[in-house]
């Protein structure tokens, strides 16, 4: 009986490290938020963070807006993001493409408000990116929007 235990006992150990090192992607994840702050005088666009930030799975890119300020009273306004990516020796950010099966596929635009969280679908992993930014566009005017984002969801 003791020999039975002592071997269960090492295969739940074995099997605990095979997944470990199966899928490092979902133990060393960039899931973790980060605030942003865009603002704009006149319509514009831009990105969240300067730098971008590891991109380490393919999960979705996941942005929260908390607040929008405003000197016009646009506090209702909406923006428009993408999650945009990179590979370490490209020179920008962009919606990357990924073709499979004769498909191409790119990240879709998604509409944020005041209080909304989204779970963006993107292909930045796939091909070949390692670095996420998210891609912001508004028309509204002298606003300020606040959240939090992160590169991978899980």
């Amino acid at each position: 009986m003791k020999k039975l235990l002592k071997k269960l006992a090492k295969c739940a150990i074995c099997a605990v490290i095979c997944v470990s090192v199966l899928t490092p992607g979902a133990i060393f994840a960039n899931n973790a938020t980060a605030s942003y702050t865009f603002s704009v005088a006149l319509s514009g666009s831009g990105y969240v963070s300067t730098a971008g930030r590891a991109k380490d799975n393919a999960s979705q890119v996941f942005i929260n807006c908390t607040s929008v300020s405003s000197s016009t009273g646009a506090y209702s306004a909406t923006f428009y993001v993408t999650p945009y990516g990179k590979k370490s020796t490209d020179s920008s950010f962009r919606n990357m493409t990924y073709t499979q099966n004769g498909v191409t596929y790119s990240a879709p635009t998604y509409v944020l408000k005041r209080g909304e969280s989204k779970y963006m679908t993107n292909y930045i992993y796939q091909a070949g990116g390692r670095l996420a930014n998210v891609y912001f566009n508004t028309t509204a005017t002298y606003v300020t929007y606040k959240g939090v984002w992160s590169a991978d969801s899980y």
